[in-house]
């Protein structure tokens, strides 16, 4: 895809202040979260001033729609917000996904009730619970 990487293994907390000091390129995550709605996710990571902005990535048009999402009385409005700020996340590239987990999931809806599915996570298992 033409990105040229150079690998060198580090411990998880050797990492996190290489990346909280700005002297990281790059690193590999996996971990499941749950995360309630997409603007958790997105003003996370994607948010100039996010928590985990660890890339460093600003974006105005970001920031606004994001904010602008989280305003909204309308979910379907603020739906549409977000649906921009992803696409602005794509065309700007500020990570490239290295990895991808394949999930099959199935479940008999006679027995659980709230089943919820991410595309993303798998199952939102905190949420779910058998039928009496």
């Amino acid at each position: 895809i033409g990105v040229d990487v150079t690998l060198k293994t580090s411990s998880a907390d050797a990492l996190n202040e290489l990346s909280l000091n700005g002297e990281l390129d790059a690193w590999f995550n996996v971990y499941y979260a749950v995360y309630p709605t997409p603007i958790d996710l997105l003003s996370q990571y994607y948010e100039t001033k996010a928590s985990w902005n660890l890339t460093g990535y600003s974006n105005p048009e970001v920031d606004r729609l994001t904010q602008a999402a989280r305003e909204a009385i309308d979910p379907a409005e603020g739906n549409a917000d977000l649906a921009e700020v992803e696409k602005l996340i794509c065309e700007d590239a500020p990570s490239v996904f290295i990895s991808n987990v394949r999930w099959l999931m199935g479940y008999n809806p006679d027995k659980l009730d709230n089943f919820h599915y991410s595309g993303v996570y798998g199952a939102y298992y905190d949420r779910v619970w058998m039928k009496q």
